[in-house]
């Protein structure tokens, strides 16, 4: 056996040892750096270990010899990791490194495992797709807000629109069936607040912070498409978020600044009427 071989061998031997965890991460940076083709298929075994530090060792080489090639397999090791209840801190990192830096190529891919019946494959691509919303139009995920069958899908699409907010493109802005006045009503009557949504703005009618002026602007809606909105509004700390809405009946489930919460339709605006208008 050539001694490159024995080399490669004893690095993997040193890879899945729990007594020995400084040895196990110096393995890791070795077989990172000297891993080439003639290990791809060993690497592929090891993305298939149980033991996710072998995992997520695997997977560095592997993205950097394989490419687009590799993601399925580590969309794959990363769900793994979540049922054997990790962070996939150092996986995740891969495969968002490989997403952003092949966003054209990458793109495709992920648009046909949207057509997958797997939730989780559905899952893994909305999210990855919120890395590349300049390759694709927001109706993609206005479709799935809408129309998929999977809760925690819905609520990742209407996370990744509002990656379309504060642009200067234009999107197409109907608010009709969000007109009138919302309020957040589900929390002590000293924290609520409330808007009327009228065009493409929300007019502050009931504030909960000095940031939250009534009369004034706290909403600017830049993309609606019943049942959703996305735009940006001003919480207390005085700061513009990207937020979205989704419409259900009289409530609209916000989202934005790392916060959920839910507003209650309470009056319908009436219709503005012309200055010789009948009585």
């Amino acid at each position: 056996m050539a001694k490159e071989q024995l080399q490669w061998h004893d690095l993997i031997s040193r890879l899945d040892n729990p007594n020995e965890i400084e040895a196990s991460i110096k393995a890791a940076k070795a077989i990172s750096k000297v891993a080439g083709p003639e290990h791809v298929k060993e690497l592929y075994s090891l993305l298939q270990s149980p033991n996710f530090f072998v995992r997520e060792t695997a997977a560095v080489p592997l993205t950097r010899l394989e490419g687009i090639k590799v993601l399925p397999h580590l969309f794959r090791a990363m769900e793994q990791g979540e049922l054997d209840g990790h962070d996939n801190d150092s996986l995740t990192n891969t495969l968002i490194g490989l997403i952003e830096s092949n966003k054209k190529k990458v793109t495709p891919l992920l648009l046909d495992m949207l057509k997958s019946s797997e939730n989780g494959a559905r899952a893994d691509a909305v999210w990855a797709l919120g890395f590349v919303t300049a390759q694709v139009e927001p109706s993609i995920f206005i479709d799935l807000v809408r129309n998929d069958k999977d809760a925690e899908i819905r609520s990742m699409a209407a996370s990744a629109l509002q990656s379309y907010s504060g642009g200067k493109k234009k999107y197409p802005v109907n608010t009709d069936s969000f007109r009138g006045r919302w309020m957040w009503l589900d929390t002590a009557e000293n924290l609520q607040y409330g808007f009327e949504i009228e065009g493409a703005q929300g007019i502050c009618i009931k504030s909960n912070s000095p940031a939250l002026v009534n009369g004034d602007v706290i909403l600017k809606i830049q993309l609606a498409d019943d049942p959703v909105f996305v735009g940006q509004q001003i919480f207390t700390n005085w700061a513009w978020y990207p937020i979205t809405g989704i419409r259900d009946g009289q409530k609209l489930f916000m989202e934005g600044g790392g916060l959920n919460w839910t507003m209650e339709w309470v009056h319908l605006t009436p219709p503005i009427r012309s200055a010789d208008s009948p009585e």
